[in-house]
This record gives structure tokens, C-alpha cells and sequence, in this order.
């Protein structure tokens, strides 16, 4: 061993070992670098998650219906997909709709990757229909959402999609 010890230093693959302290005054700065690494290393992907996973998309969602509820057509146009909303008119459009909402409330939030979906229970009123309820309808929706640059878009959906 001494002989593959001494050819390995001779070609300047080894080195010696840097002496340890025995007095203690290097022990505090080590542990504390290798400490702070490991807890760097174990959580920065639960921030990653939680920054861009199901509580960013809970909260563009949210965004989303509360534009809804006041009708707010740029701000549900800008939380459309890019590549969407050529579908739709543009955010600077006065949009004027059959139905109205009063009410959401996100039921679930699901995130697989750069896509997600948001179940999402509403309560609408129908303005063209007359009827013994006023028209108000309970809706349950499962609508899909994608991440595009770390953001969270809706994408918008045709009855035949």
C-alpha cells in the first residue's frame, strides 16, 4: 500500500491531508456551511413547488373567476393562453354575455407537470331564460390550465374540444 501511496504522490495525484484542529475552532463555520447546503439541497424543491405548483395555480385560478364574477374582460383575456386567444376577441373589447355569474368556488387543484386542472363549482345566472328559479344554475367545471414561462394560463375550450 506504502508503494501505491508513494507513486501516487511522486505523480502528484495524492496529497496529504490537511491537518484537523483539535482545539475546536474550526468545527463551527464547517458544520454550519454543511448544514445550511443540506437544508438548501431539501428544500428549495418544495419552494419551487409551491412557488409555480398548485398554490400558483390556485391563485392565478382565483384571479381568474373573480374577473369573471365582475365581468372584467381584460383581465380574463389576459389569463387566457397566449396561443388561445386568438379564439376570442381581443382584451379591449366590450363583451357582452348570455349568462352572469354570482358565484365560484375552487374545489380542486391538480398540477402534472406544465399543465393542470381546476375543478371549479359556480353558480350562474341565465339572462335569456325566464324560469321558476330565475334562471340561476349550479355548475361544476373541470377546466384545463397550462404553464407557459412559469406562468399559469387557462386554456380555452369550444364545446367540441
Amino acid at each position: 500500500m506504502r508503494i501505491v501511496g508513494c507513486a501516487l504522490h511522486k505523480n502528484g495525484w495524492a496529497t496529504r491531508p490537511t491537518p484537523a484542529r483539535t482545539d475546536g475552532s474550526g468545527f463551527g463555520l464547517a458544520r454550519i456551511g454543511t448544514i445550511a447546503l443540506l437544508l438548501f439541497i431539501v428544500i428549495s424543491p418544495t419552494w419551487a413547488e409551491e412557488s409555480n405548483g398548485e398554490a400558483a395555480l390556485r391563485e392565478r385560478a382565483t384571479a381568474y373567476w373573480e374577473a369573471q364574477l365582475h365581468n372584467d374582460w381584460p383581465t380574463i383575456w389576459s389569463l387566457l393562453a397566449p396561443k388561445d386567444r386568438w379564439q376570442v376577441p381581443p382584451k379591449d373589447t366590450k363583451r357582452e354575455s348570455p349568462l352572469r355569474y354570482l358565484s365560484y368556488r375552487i374545489e380542486k387543484v391538480t398540477v402534472d407537470g406544465e399543465e393542470g386542472r381546476v375543478t371549479v363549482e359556480t353558480e350562474i345566472q341565465l339572462l335569456a331564460v325566464e324560469s321558476r328559479k330565475g334562471g340561476v344554475v349550479k355548475h361544476v367545471l373541470e377546466e384545463p390550465w397550462v404553464r407557459v414561462d412559469g406562468a399559469w394560463y387557462r386554456r380555452y375550450q369550444t364545446k367540441g374540444r
